[in-house]
């Protein structure tokens, strides 16, 4: 994830180079990018195009690129200026949008919701993105973009966020497990070797342990079993594997780094989140009149599944994370330090994993339930009882605005108030249960 290490591997300078620009940087400090275009080592132009690259994305020229009007009509202005970008050609069923944030997940997904198409982003630089957006969008007042160009250092700033949002999306795609807990392997063989044991035994054990429970249904909804996007509860998941298998993918993954390490996260605490995320999940979707709905416990278990990726790819950048940041302050921190949040990154494993769609948008959209489109009940199921969560030990006083929050989902859902009040109160019960317990 160093940047002077992959400008040397992809040839765009030299070992010898880096190691000027190295010498120069201990002397004089800054940023190592800075240090190598000082040096003449290195042009904005150059790096662009590298950080593109890292990001496996195309490069274009937005100043000097004809956009047709029809591909303009595509999005609204409100969606190009929230999210810095603009749709610049229509090639059949694919959309090429250029983007300031071409690995921003949920753009995307809301660029393909709103269109139909599918999104194929390019990078361009925020200059001629604010530009562009003017030049286009002739009849609207331009209030919220930046009248003056970036200077050097903003541009820079922009790049390297973009080189470390790449390198961890490219570590978080290639994951193939997040671990298990420690005690989930001695769980298990307690319980295959119980004769009294139930199916049922054997899924509680699984669901106690988040990590595992993703390894499992994304095993489940491969290729293997031609249930692709199907397969939405730990019972269905471990009927199809069989008892035997489920043990032996579970003995043959590793414990999760945080329980050897100290690495500032408690996975314990992490682990009763979301086991209560996933239980009030599911009695909040009853209390909408869905009954047991099948998705609703596994989307309330994995919504956060984005935090142990981003912990375990880059370890040292998370540790740069208050630990007891929440909500949106703990997205901002991410976004910060490494370039993407953990719904994305989440949403990234559970896509990849083929996991279904409507667990897939909860866990994109916990903090933002009413910006899903295709699930939008447990959206907000997910979404109230993350909020709830993240309250334990709270007042109403103190969490009076996340509280209010709760409300105002559930009521959108099709709660009336009362029920919504009743719902919250029995939920924050059931969470300081089990905080005391813990």
């Amino acid at each position: 994830m160093r940047i002077g290490e992959r400008l040397v591997d992809s040839g765009v300078i030299s070992r010898t180079q880096l190691d000027d620009a190295l010498a120069a940087q201990m002397r004089h400090g800054g940023k190592i990018a800075k240090t190598l275009i000082s040096l003449g080592y290195l042009d904005i132009q150059t790096f662009i195009r590298f950080v593109a690259r890292e990001a496996g994305v195309g490069m274009i020229d937005l100043l000097n690129y004809d956009v047709k009007d029809e591909c303009i009509d595509l999005l609204p202005r409100n969606m190009a200026v929230e999210h810095e970008l603009l749709p610049v050609e229509k090639l059949g069923p694919v959309l090429t949008v250029a983007m300031v944030c071409p690995l921003n997940t949920k753009a995307l997904w809301e660029v393909e919701n709103h269109t139909g198409l599918k999104a194929r982003p390019v990078m361009c630089t925020p200059e001629a993105l604010w530009y562009s957006i003017k030049r286009h969008y002739p009849g609207e007042r331009h209030t919220d973009i930046k009248e003056s160009a970036p200077s050097d250092d903003e541009n820079l700033l922009w790049l390297e966020r973009q080189f470390l949002a790449a390198s961890v999306v490219g570590l978080v795609r290639r994951t193939e497990s997040l671990g298990r807990m420690s005690r989930t392997l001695d769980r298990l063989r307690e319980t295959l070797r119980d004769p009294q044991a139930s199916p049922k035994s054997l899924i509680d054990v699984i669901g106690q342990d988040p990590a595992l429970s993703a390894r499992i249904l994304g095993v489940a909804n491969g290729e293997t079993f031609g249930f692709k996007g199907r397969v939405d509860t730990l019972d269905l998941a471990i009927r199809l594997l069989g008892p035997r298998e489920v043990f032996r993918m579970a003995e043959s993954t590793e414990i999760w780094f945080g329980e050897k390490h100290d690495e500032g996260f408690d996975i314990e605490a992490f682990r009763a989140d979301a086991m209560f995320t996933s239980r009030a999940t599911e009695r909040i979707m009853e209390a909408m009149g869905h009954g047991h709905i099948a998705a609703s416990r596994a989307a309330g278990l994995l919504c956060d599944i984005g935090r142990l990726a981003l912990i375990m790819v880059a370890p040292n950048h998370y540790k740069k994370i208050d630990p007891d940041a929440k909500g949106f302050d703990l997205i901002a921190a991410e976004q910060r330090h490494l370039g993407i949040s953990h719904p994305e990154a989440g949403y990234m494993l559970a896509d990849r994993w083929g996991l279904p769609a409507d667990i897939t948008e909860a866990i994109l959209f916990h903090h933002e339930p009413k910006r899903a489109t295709r699930a939008k009940e447990l959206a907000a199921a997910v979404g109230t009882a993350h909020r709830l969560a993240d309250l334990a030990g709270a007042t109403i006083d103190d969490g009076r605005a996340a509280f209010r929050d709760c409300l105002d989902l559930l009521q959108t859902a099709g709660l009336e108030f009362s029920a919504c009040v009743r719902l919250i109160t029995e939920l924050s019960h059931l969470r300081d249960c089990n905080a005391a317990a813990h």
